[in-house]
């Protein structure tokens, strides 16, 4: 079957899938018009008027939500039907609480770059029924780069959530087909943040399951082969002058081998020595006359 959005073209797919993975079309703020066989904005009728937001944060959300057909304006409006204040809170328990008028708080933990079912990774576990004409949003500041995206999942619950069905029969696998082939043509901004947050998708390829852990376990061979010359060089072939016997500068001229002994002692010449107290045995006495 041809896929239609506003009278434009956007593709074909097989018409048993397209049914089977229609429920996604209102998570997305966009609806099937059975009559004329096509999608088309889901939230036409709805208005919302933001304050308390930085006008670059504004056009992100205005950008996300560009196709849903909603009327999204900065600060107070008279005509807009949902009234909107934006805080930052930096002491908050969770990254966003809701608070409409006579309701307790609702307090809301994304499930930011978590993979999971469908059902909870389409809005990050954002979910939000209450209805009400005020709603006051307060985002931990920490997570003040989100705000534009928790802003956008906010105000489709907000219109659509009445319209939502279960998600459970569809898988990671189609779901990433259906965003490729019917959300990335419509709002390739929108799918963008669809596509980031379900990381569990990339997982599922069989290519990318063989390639990613080759390339961590067995690195690719170098394309030349070990240099020569950083083999350890055997001892045999390799002088080593520190190998041999240490030099001793103090090593005597090659002459007959003999031993010198400290305590030795030394061949006396009786002709050259003298002694005090030896007894005169050479000399003769003359008579006295």
């Amino acid at each position: 079957m041809n896929l239609t959005f506003k009278q434009k073209k956007i593709g074909q797919m097989d018409s048993n899938f397209f049914h089977h993975i229609q429920p996604l079309l209102s998570y997305w703020g966009l609806q099937w018009n059975k009559d004329d066989n096509q999608i088309e904005p889901g939230m036409r009728d709805q208005s919302f008027a933001i304050t308390g937001i930085e006008p670059e944060v504004m056009d992100r959300v205005k950008s996300f939500l560009r196709h849903t057909g909603a009327v999204i304006e900065n600060g107070p409006a008279a005509s807009a039907r949902i009234r909107i204040s934006v805080s930052t809170a930096a002491d908050q328990p969770v990254p966003i609480a809701v608070e409409t008028t006579g309701a307790k708080l609702l307090y809301i933990t994304p499930s930011l770059n978590k993979p999971g079912d469908v059902q909870h990774c389409i809005h990050q576990s954002i979910v939000c029924k209450r209805k009400a004409d005020f709603y006051v949003f307060s985002f931990r500041y920490i997570e003040t780069k989100q705000m534009a995206e928790w802003i956008s999942y906010l105000l489709i619950q907000i219109g659509l959530s009445s319209q939502f069905s279960s998600l459970a029969s569809i898988s990671q696998s189609e779901y990433q087909t259906a965003v490729g082939n019917i959300l990335k043509p419509i709002n390739p901004v929108f799918a963008s943040l669809q596509i980031v947050h379900t990381p569990s998708l990339v997982k599922e390829d069989p290519k990318e399951e063989i390639t990613i852990p080759d390339l961590i376990q067995q690195p690719q061979p170098k394309p030349f082969s070990p240099v020569p010359s950083i083999k350890p060089v055997p001892a045999v072939r390799r002088r080593n002058p520190q190998s041999g016997p240490p030099i001793n500068p103090f090593k005597p001229v090659h002459a007959p081998p003999s031993t010198i002994n400290p305590f030795r002692t030394k061949q006396k010449k009786t002709s050259a020595i003298i002694n005090p107290f030896q007894p005169k045995t050479h000399t003769s006495h003359r008579p006295k006359e």
